[in-house]
């Protein structure tokens, strides 16, 4: 029975409930936003409540509830807890600058109580984000999940749109990666391409067509699979631009992998892995391409290349993961296929026991699948028939009867009814040849065709309509790539052409399977054709290892001009390497200088940094250094096989290539001194040539740049001045130039900022670099952003071609910002976020560009004010102050004004072939005593239109110059109302320089709308004109 609670008044109960909402302990910084309590209420609380006395904590004191309140009380506060309360709550958090103190995922659920669906979806979001980072993927489901519920309520908004899109695309990878709330898929991604399709998003859209072919693909709907993912490549090639293919990669490599176009899905598979990181990849965040990438591997003959990449992805999860069993399975089931049966064996049989350990059916599934494979070559089907007959009952329940064949599988199940033995239901064969043969998959379908041959064959059916098919499914196979299943059938060719009675189509058949089978001749061709290879030069010919090397090089050139990246560049090369040495692992060290012995890791392959920087690989990395400090190759046996390459490319540095295999430890044999010298040169010949490529690129790329570096008029390129505040402010900035400090320039409109960022930029060393300028208050906000960051083709409607962002086309110049103050504080985050990472993606893009510019910026507006009354980033504000310039307005600086002019005229004269203007001591001094509230633009403006009416003429035009006018002015006789206001007027617009409007601006200091200001100027006879610049 539920304890009676004593009385507490409502005071009380409001407090205890807002402790209760803010996650039942709080600081006591944080109380102070809860309804105030007097002394006694308080003392009286602490004693019914003891967690309520704060204690120190973590350097806070805290206060809490204890954690077994009674249900009655727990409903009380639910009663109190409106949206209002909510609301005023927040308020008050943000008021104290205290909201951080309260754990993020309770701000979004407190968000979202009053109505602020937005900005809760948003927190989640960025929970869901950290969550993947530290690999707890469980919470990020969830996180992802609450943001789209949360936005679902609060569409129709540009922010909340695009947060939805981002949103679903996470959550149906997390759904897909973790085999939960799949079923809810499918109708987020289609909502959210509806909104896509509003947007003229095309790229989202391309990427919710692949989405929902992965879970069509998954749910074993192979067609409406094949549907989507056709409609999202047509999206993909369209757009045409690397980073959507990258973001693509994995979807399309499954495409092509469910179609049996393996060397395809194999292009797209290396693709994912950059994006991924190689170093990086998580096999729960991706588990699809990681087992699919190890089986195309397999398929396609490269057992090396499956087998490391299955090794390394299983080491990275083990032990906490419930993907590991499954990877771990499949790398075995690959090594028994592979002829390593031992090791292969035992992570079967360890793989299994996970499984069943952790009751994960799908590893068991790929576990015993692979175990009876294992019997089955190991001459003992009775285990193999056994162990399958014992899964299928369990393969019903989950779902899972006749799915996810294999070649390997096809072929056991085969192989045990030629046995004699009885088919197992769910598995018959006749049933599954009828189901691959409507099925998308070449390899399967090839598969099943030379089988079902081999059965006839065996029956004495008619050997015409069993070449017809065996033909077929060499065709078949042919355009899979994958070699062993190729050199399958020709054998079964070579078979029917000897009983046939035609022994030399046959030896044409056992000479093509064999040059397929290359080194795995021994396992797979039968003793009864050997006597063919044995008449006809059994031994195969010494392969011509630099021949096939030039060949991999002048592949990677070809693909590197379609895909130029340097990121990409250096994974393509560890990459093609490793699989012309066999290897499993590879890594490529560097050293610029080429003296120190610091190395760089540039790329590497099935090797994460954890793994290079511990202490199992420190005797390795004692080889790689003694082979770059020396120059030498080393090839090193033990129980594994070792490799290392030094590498030298003039003018870019000094190397190490390394390669290794834990499975095969003979993989290197073929590595004779001039094989492993044609190597080392050819590599180098290629980074050289990587080098000047990827330098050309540049000079073309500074080339696009030019035409956003922003020229000022080659007038007043140096500044000119005598006066000594200028020449004390000019003499601070040359000093600064020299570093790489962020500059802040203030001054009024029209006093030459940009003039003195340009001077800055150019004594820099940034000099050789662009200097790109922007000015966010001649930009609409909406379009600021694009203008900035840059977009990708497709990234929304009138997006039709990629854009270099003005940030991006600043590297390694100088990116100057004028008006600053102009960013609206959504995108002041976003642009902080930047200054700090120094990456950012384009909008629309994923891949993250690097840029590195010295930061200039200007502002005419008190940036100090706004921040205190919240207009502007106090973050960004202390980001950009590092070091401030003042520049004086041009009535500051009265010595400057007459030479400025004289200079001016001169020029103007000149330029516009007029008659020399001189000005007497009389135009001197009026133009010394002008206010000048546009500054030097002004006295520009001025002078160009009187050398332009030139003569006599220009006196009048002086002659609107007035005198400074003071504030002391305005009463310095007996005037009318009228009068007054005309005369305050002028001198609040003196004061803001002719701003009329906007923060600071002559409006705002007269409190008056903008509009009311002007039709106030147009009644007392003032024209906006004579403070127009």
């Amino acid at each position: 029975m539920e304890q009676k609670m004593p009385e507490l008044s409502a005071a009380q109960l409001e407090f205890l409930a807002g402790i209760h909402a803010l996650g039942k302990t709080i600081t006591i910084k944080t109380a102070k936003a809860l309804p105030p309590l007097d002394s006694g209420e308080l003392l009286d609380l602490i004693d019914r409540f003891p967690e309520l006395n704060p204690k120190e904590r973590n350097g806070n004191k805290e206060l809490g509830l204890p954690p077994d309140l009674p249900a009655s009380l727990v409903r009380k506060f639910e009663k109190i807890r409106t949206s209002a309360w909510v609301s005023m709550i927040l308020d008050k958090l943000d008021d104290l600058n205290c909201i951080d103190q309260i754990p993020s995922g309770t701000h979004a659920t407190l968000l979202a109580e009053c109505d602020r669906a937005q900005e809760a979806a948003q927190i989640n979001s960025s929970l869901a984000q950290a969550a993947l980072e530290n690999h707890s993927h469980i919470e990020a489901l969830r996180y992802s999940r609450r943001a789209l519920i949360q936005l679902g309520s609060n569409l129709r908004s540009r922010g909340n749109d695009s947060l939805f899109i981002s949103a679903a695309l996470e959550l149906s990878n997390l759904a897909v990666s973790l085999g939960k709330y799949l079923n809810e898929i499918p109708q987020i991604l289609k909502k959210a391409k509806v909104i896509s399709n509003r947007l003229g998003d095309k790229r989202s859209t391309a990427l919710l067509e692949l989405h929902m072919g992965r879970v069509f693909f998954f749910s074993n709907n192979l067609s409406k699979a094949l549907e989507f993912f056709a409609l999202g490549e047509m999206a993909v090639k369209n757009l045409g631009d690397d980073d959507i293919l990258e973001q693509a990669s994995q979807f399309l490599a499954l495409y092509y992998h469910m179609q049996g176009n393996f060397g395809k899905a194999m292009e797209y598979f290396e693709l994912a892995l950059i994006r991924l990181g190689s170093q990086k990849v998580n096999a729960l965040a991706d588990p699809s391409s990681v087992i699919y990438m190890g089986l195309t591997s397999a398929y396609l003959g490269q057992f090396h290349r499956s087998i490391g990449l299955l090794d390394f992805n299983w080491r990275l999860t083990k032990g906490h993961n419930p993907v590991s069993p499954i990877i771990r399975a499949i790398l075995g089931t690959v090594l028994v296929v592979s002829g390593n049966r031992e090791n292969g064996s035992f992570h079967l049989q360890m793989a299994q026991k996970e499984a069943l350990s952790d009751r994960n059916f799908l590893g068991e599934y790929f576990a015993v699948g692979g175990l009876a494979h294992y019997h089955l070559i190991e001459n003992r089907p009775n285990e193999s028939h056994d162990m399958l007959t014992q899964l299928q009952p369990k393969a019903i329940k989950h779902g899972m009867l006749g799915r996810f064949w294999s070649p390997w599988t096809l072929e056991m199940l085969f192989e045990l009814e030629k046995l004699g033995y009885p088919p197992i239901p769910g598995y018959e064969f006749e049933n599954l040849l009828d189901v691959i043969m409507h099925t998308p998959n070449a390899h399967l379908r090839g598969l099943a065709i030379r089988l079902n041959a081999e059965k006839r064959l065996h029956e004495g059916t008619d050997r015409e309509v069993i070449e017809k098919d065996l033909l077929a499914s060499e065709t078949l196979l042919n355009s899979t790539g994958d070699p062993f299943q190729v050199a399958k059938t020709r054998i079964a060719l070579a078979t029917l052409k000897l009983n046939q009675g035609n022994q030399k189509e046959a030896l044409v058949f056992a000479q093509k399977a064999r040059q397929g089978l290359s080194g795995s001749l021994d396992r797979f061709f039968p003793d009864g054709l050997r006597f063919l290879l044995d008449d006809h030069q059994a031994d195969m010919e010494d392969v011509d290892h630099l021949s096939i090397l030039t060949g991999l090089f002048y592949e990677m050139a070809k693909q590197l001009l379609v895909r130029p990246s340097l990121k990409y560049a250096m994974h393509l090369l560890v990459s093609t390497m490793n699989r012309f040495l066999g290897a499993e692992r590879s890594a490529l060290f560097w050293s610029a200088e080429g003296k120190s012995t610091r190395l760089e890791l540039r790329a590497s392959l099935n090797l994460s940094k954890n793994e290079l920087s511990g202490e199992s690989f420190h005797s390795k990395m004692k080889l790689i250094l003694k082979s770059f400090r020396e120059g030498k190759p080393i090839i090193f046996r033990t129980h594994h096989a070792l490799l290392c390459l030094p590498i030298k490319v003039e003018d870019l540095g000094t190397g190490v290539l390394y390669c290794d295999n834990i499975y095969f430890p003979h993989c290197f044999d073929f590595l004779s001194g001039p094989v492993l010298e044609s190597i080392m040169t050819e590599i180098s010949k290629h980074l050289s040539w990587q080098r000047h490529y990827f330098q050309s690129l540049r000079q073309k790329e500074k080339g696009r740049v030019k035409d956003l570096d922003n020229k000022s008029e080659q007038i007043g390129q140096d500044i000119k001045f005598t006066s000594p505040v200028m020449r004390k402010l000019l003499k601070q900035a040359d000093r600064i130039a020299t570093s790489e400090a962020t500059v802040y320039i203030q001054g009024e409109t029209g006093v030459g900022k940009e003039l003195l960022a340009k001077r800055i930029h150019e004594m820099s060393r940034r000099r050789e670099g662009p200097f790109v300028t922007i000015d966010p208050s001649t930009i609409p906000e909406n379009l600021l952003e694009s203008e900035l960051f840059g977009y990708e083709k497709g990234a929304f409607t009138g997006a039709n071609h990629q854009k270099i962002g003005r940030m991006e086309a600043a590297h390694q110049g100088t990116l100057f910002i004028d008006e600053i103050g102009e960013i609206p504080q959504a995108l002041q985050v976003k642009f902080l976020r930047v200054l700090d990472d120094q990456k950012f993606p384009r909008i629309g893009g994923k891949a993250q560009i690097s840029v590195d510019f010295r930061l200039l910026v200007a502002t005419n507006r008190d940036l100090a004010w706004e921040v205190d009354n919240g207009k502007f980033r106090n973050d960004l504000y202390y980001r950009i102050n590092v070091m401030p310039l003042k520049l004086p307005p041009l009535r500051d600086r009265v010595e400057d004004i007459v030479m400025l002019a004289e200079y001016f005229l001169k020029y103007y004269c000149k330029k516009n072939m007029t008659r020399r203007i001189e000005l007497t001591t009389d135009d001197n001094a009026k133009l010394s005593t002008y206010a000048w509230p546009g500054n030097v633009r002004e006295l520009k403006n001025v002078m160009e239109r009187t050398a332009l009416l030139g003569s006599s003429e220009h006196w009048e035009f002086l002659s609107q110059c007035k005198p400074k006018f003071t504030f002391d002015d305005i009463f310095s006789d007996d005037v009318t109302l009228d009068e007054l206001q005309r005369r305050y007027i002028q001198y609040t617009l003196d004061k803001t320089g002719g701003k009329m409007g906007g923060s600071k601006g002559a409006a705002e200091l007269l409190g008056m709308k903008r509009t009311s200001l002007y039709t106030r100027m147009k009644k007392l006879g003032l024209s906006p004109k004579q403070w127009r610049i």
